[in-house]
């Protein structure tokens, strides 16, 4: 049954109107049959069907992003650690410059 058919059959049932922002929901681009659809023209095994697909897209691109950020994390600790490292040799050769100039 479509989305669409159960929603009037809700408002039917509930005795309420069926709120007017779901006619402007977003469309889905249906991959199989490579085309957009209306979600309201969707028969609802579908539309679970595509939510579920469109979730676990999601949850794996949020996991890429974590592992990206975590690398790059790692990244700029060791580059900081390289800097204070660099810090503390220049201190060091500047430090002996200086003593070598009091003489």
């Amino acid at each position: 049954m479509k989305v669409k058919k159960l929603l009037d059959l809700q408002a039917l049932i509930e005795g309420k109107d069926t709120p007017n922002d779901l006619e402007l929901l977003l469309p889905y681009f249906s991959v199989s049959s490579d085309k957009i659809l209306n979600i309201l023209d969707m028969e609802l095994t579908h539309l679970v069907r595509a939510f579920a697909k469109q979730d676990r897209y999601s949850m794996t691109k949020t996991q890429n992003l974590k592992n990206k950020v975590s690398l790059m994390q790692d990244e700029v600790i060791v580059a900081y650690k390289k800097v204070i490292k660099q810090i503390k040799s220049l201190t060091e050769i500047q430090e002996s410059i200086n003593k070598e100039n009091k003489k």
